[in-house]
């Protein structure tokens, strides 16, 4: 039998720490598709993704996700937080881009 450890972890402290978090679309520039979280550096970039996708209406799926600048080769993967990523407070902005889905309403 595998002996019960959860009483050998510490207790989870909250993150209180907060980055502010500037969503943008990568490509066309559309200020008024921009949003700002607040949100601490634990978060994970799949949780930015889904806020993004909300954003949209769930029009899109699977934004690919750059910080401070989008470039290809700076795709954060899913699984990272911001604090994996450098960010541990103050502001940031995050620039995302999709592929349309087939059946999507483009307005």
């Amino acid at each position: 039998a595998v002996a019960d450890c959860s009483a050998c972890l510490p207790p989870t402290v909250p993150d209180e720490r907060e980055v502010s978090v500037t969503c943008k679309l990568a490509a066309p520039v559309c200020p008024h598709l921009d949003f700002t979280i607040n949100v601490p550096p634990s978060t994970r970039i799949s949780e930015i993704a889904r806020r993004i996708c909300a954003n949209h209406g769930g029009s899109i799926r699977d934004p690919i996700i750059c910080i401070g600048r989008f470039h290809p080769a700076d795709e954060r993967p899913y699984s990272s937080t911001l604090e994996d990523c450098g960010v541990v407070g103050g502001a940031t902005s995050l620039y995302y881009d999709f592929v349309a889905q087939g059946g999507a309403v483009l307005a």
